[in-house]
């Protein structure tokens, strides 16, 4: 199923949370993680190098995302500086990083890059910073995420639903997605200014 949803842009805060839940994008794969980052997601390359301070692959931290390569259905975890002892050890090229050595990404098997795609879970300045201009581009996210959004939504936070272009209700996109089987659906947001 693919849904639109307009919202204003006083509700972008809501729905960015969106990014935390995992949306899944086409990606070049079998490439680094520096150009799926920048081809295929859109940072720049200031911005990954002063902002995402945090990268994950599979659930393994990265330092070097010149050389990790990111394969067909990654998961892939970005994020600013997290708090704490952790968050430090948990930094890419971080001083402290010998306490992770067991779980730290240290291999990719080479494979010619190709068109995949990945599942994006973005967090703290990197959720609050990308999010929309994700989700504005397309993405699919998890069907019982959005429809528990839709349910709870605050006021005013959505202007209209097309769900494979018929125009609904949120309540009745709410029905409609908790009817699914699917895991996921492709969600775009269209953000419009005012409130």
């Amino acid at each position: 199923m693919n849904i639109v949803l307009s919202i204003p842009e006083s509700a972008n805060s809501y729905w960015r949370q969106l990014g935390q839940s995992g949306l899944v994008v086409d990606a070049r794969i079998n490439c680094t993680v520096r150009d799926v980052l920048e081809k295929s997601i859109g940072f720049s390359n200031d911005y990954i190098e002063k902002r995402i301070e945090t990268v994950f692959l599979d659930g393994h931290p990265v330092d070097d995302i010149d050389s990790a390569l990111v394969p067909d259905g990654a998961r892939m975890a970005l994020a600013s500086a997290l708090p704490g002892a952790a968050g430090i050890a948990m930094r890419r090229n971080s001083p402290y990083a010998a306490l992770r050595g067991g779980i730290t990404h240290t291999h990719s098997r080479n494979a010619p890059a190709a068109s995949g795609s990945i599942e994006l879970a973005l967090f703290n300045l990197v959720m609050h910073e990308h999010a929309i201009r994700i989700l504005t581009a397309g993405a699919k996210v998890k069907t019982d995420m959005l429809a528990a959004m839709l349910e709870r939504r605050p006021e005013n936070s959505v202007r209209s639903v097309l769900a494979n272009g018929e125009p609904l209700t949120p309540q009745q996109a709410v029905h409609k997605l908790n009817a699914l089987a699917a895991d996921r659906v492709y969600l775009q947001l269209e953000v419009t200014g005012g409130c």
